[in-house]
Parts: C-alpha cells; sequence; structure tokens
C-alpha cells in the first residue's frame, strides 16, 4: 500500500488535503503495472500552512522549523 498526499484549494482561504492510498497485490487488473484500487480521501481542510503542517505530521510524526 502507497500513501500520498495532495492540497488542492477548497475555497476563500481554506484548501484541502487528499490522501491517496494505491493498493497492490488483489490484481483486480490483468495488467501488473496497473494498481489493483486507488482511493481518494479528503481528510483536512485549513490554511495552506497548517495543511503542510498536517502532511508532515503523518509522513514523519512530528514538525520541525517552529
Amino acid at each position: 500500500m502507497k500513501r500520498e498526499y495532495k492540497v488542492r484549494f477548497f475555497q476563500g482561504n481554506t484548501y484541502e488535503v487528499i490522501e491517496i492510498v494505491t493498493t497492490y497485490g488483489e490484481r483486480t487488473s490483468a495488467y501488473d503495472s496497473e494498481p489493483d484500487t486507488v482511493e481518494e480521501n479528503k481528510v483536512f481542510q485549513g490554511g495552506l500552512a497548517d495543511c503542510e503542517a498536517y502532511i508532515r505530521l503523518q509522513e514523519g510524526g512530528y514538525m520541525y522549523g517552529f
């Protein structure tokens, strides 16, 4: 399973973090290069800096530079 995050504009000064979860190994596709499932979940909304902080916490379990 592979997790990635992306930030996209929501409205006003609000952005949202999208978690993209790719799962391999269940072979729902006939092609080996294609992932089995890809899910996109909205996991957080806030200011741009808040979104960056959320991603840092999820990926590394800590924040630095503050």
